[in-house]
């Protein structure tokens, strides 16, 4: 799972960097522009997946020729990293402080994580928890995804607000 983790590492930017934008737009505004990011994000991982099932025999051969067992793995633990589409709605909750859906997310996802770990470990060893690490990974971008778009606009208090109080 290295070289997966590495590529997702550098693909997990695009997160960061879109951090202060969502810092200053309302929570509307970030759910209607999400739904196009969502695709492109989606497109943009395929390339990246495909890419790298293709590429991962040659990278082992050349690189780690000990564990051309492993290369399967490798590719099947990859396709993980379709659920970049989705991470970044967990960005949005985390700029607009949405804290009530990141208490239930940060409870649910490690919650569904230990499950599924545990039960598909014991099911099928390895390709158990490959599987178990992208179910997690997807259940992660899509509750966050879930989370963000349930989410209400707040009430601020303005200038009239206040007065008619």
């Amino acid at each position: 799972i290295a070289i997966p983790e590495q590529i997702k590492g550098v693909l997990s930017n695009l997160s960061i960097i879109a951090s202060p934008k969502f810092a200053k737009r309302s929570l509307r505004e970030i759910q209607a522009s999400l739904k196009k990011k969502f695709f492109l994000l989606f497109l943009i991982g395929c390339a990246v997946v495909g890419s790298y099932i293709i590429a991962a025999p040659f990278i082992f051969h050349a690189f780690f020729p000990k564990y051309n067992d492993s290369i399967f793995y490798s590719q099947l633990f990859v396709v993980s990293m379709l659920n970049m589409t989705f991470t970044i709605s967990g960005t949005a909750l985390t700029a607009q402080r949405r804290i009530k859906e990141q208490y239930i997310f940060n409870i649910a996802i490690p919650f569904i994580k230990v499950v599924l770990m545990t039960t598909l470990i014991l099911w099928s060893g390895l390709i158990g928890l490959i599987i178990a690490r992208i179910i997690t990974r997807f259940a992660d971008g899509i509750l966050s995804a879930i989370l963000l778009y349930a989410a209400k606009e707040e009430q601020s208090i303005t200038g009239s607000n206040i007065q008619s109080q």
